[in-house]
């Protein structure tokens, strides 16, 4: 009705250090995916505290909170959102474009990603001629572009086979081990989650198990 609320998550107190690969579980409905929004910078705590990298996230204007999410954070979704009529580097490249990085330079950081994530050869495909998995690649590397300190990926495997999750989690837990990403996690897949160091267990808009 209009004017009611519902609380997602409450009394919630949660650390994650620098350099953690983590991975945040729950049932659906159990608020993992708002806190992964929070961690993000898509959404705004109604109350409480938010610090990212020491740096308090509430006197952060809109556009501040959009730089730093540009620069500190890369995304990995669920369902790739992959710009359609776009190649695979044109999509790799897309967050570069809001940074003040020479295109030359952007352009052979987008390249060599795509040949970390084995895709240097499908570099001008756009996503229709690519697998799934592919795809999935693809969004990795764009996360990547920006060199961001944090990975955040919601439900990464959802929409992929058991043995392209495996590696899309390898390539995750590559990043983590040898560039020193933190390397966050939301999933309700236990051997997706096994992959993390660190399983947090969200029930209830509360941290059950840390």
């Amino acid at each position: 009705m209009g004017g009611a609320t519902h609380t997602v998550l409450a009394d919630l107190s949660l650390t994650i250090a620098a350099g953690e690969f983590a991975a945040i579980m729950g049932p659906s409905g159990s608020g993992k995916s708002t806190l992964l929004h929070i961690l993000g910078l898509l959404d705004r705590p109604t109350s409480g505290s938010y610090r990212f990298a020491g740096r308090e996230t509430a006197t952060l204007s809109d556009d501040d909170l959009s730089g730093l999410r540009n620069q500190a954070i890369g995304f990995v979704f669920q369902s790739f959102y992959l710009v359609p009529y776009a190649t695979a580097l044109d999509n790799v490249l897309l967050p570069g474009l809001y940074s003040n990085t020479p295109k030359g330079a952007l352009t052979r950081r987008a390249m060599e990603l795509l040949d970390k994530v084995g895709l240097a050869a499908q570099a001008g495909h756009k996503p229709s001629q690519l697998s799934g998995g592919q795809q999935q690649r693809v969004a990795l590397a764009r996360a990547l572009v920006n060199d961001p300190d944090l990975i955040l990926a919601d439900e990464p495997t959802g929409q992929l086979d058991s043995t392209t999750s495996a590696e899309i989690m390898e390539l995750l837990a590559v990043i983590n081990r040898d560039a020193g990403k933190t390397v966050i996690v939301v999933t309700h897949d236990d051997a997706t989650a096994a992959y993390a160091r660190r399983q947090i267990l969200v029930h209830d808009g509360r941290v059950a198990q840390a």
